[in-house]
């Protein structure tokens, strides 16, 4: 099966998305007009919503599903005038890390990253799903799940 590009889309079709989260997996079930995908991942991947004491933010990329790219905006706020330690990483759905996009010392701020799909090696990566998160001086922000669609 193909999946061809349409020229001179603007609006984006969000897919319909049902997801169950039990001890031993996460499932997710997406509709995308015929398609439906039903997605699976081991245990050890866990997702991780935003402390709610913590003013730093990860936003869900866009588009998602995506591709050949995707957005990732997040947000460092802290009440120091020292930058933080920011890592940005990518994860599939066995745990193992695909690429780092961002593992630096950041001031406070927004900013936006574009992901290409592409591992550590520069090799593109297979259709699927992916985590990424955000850790800002050793603590996760928080961990957000993508659909690569080739």
């Amino acid at each position: 099966m193909r999946i061809k590009k349409i020229e001179n889309y603007n609006k984006p079709k969000i897919p319909n998305r049902s997801e169950l989260l039990s001890a031993n997996n996460i499932v997710s079930v997406i509709s995308i007009g015929l398609l439906t995908f039903t997605l699976s991942c081991s245990s050890n991947v866990k997702i991780i919503e935003k402390d709610a004491n913590s003013s730093d933010s990860l936003s869900t990329n866009y588009p998602n599903p995506f591709m050949p790219t995707t957005i990732i905006n997040y947000k460092i706020e802290n009440n120091t005038n020292q930058p933080d330690s920011v890592n940005v990483s990518f994860y599939n759905l066995e745990g193992k890390l695909v690429r780092t996009l961002v593992n630096d010392f950041q001031e406070n701020g927004e900013y936006k990253l574009e992901w290409n799909g592409k591992d550590e090696n520069d090799e593109p990566v297979e259709s699927g799903v992916y985590f990424y998160k955000l850790e800002i001086n050793g603590k996760v922000v928080g961990t957000k799940k993508m659909m690569l669609l080739k």
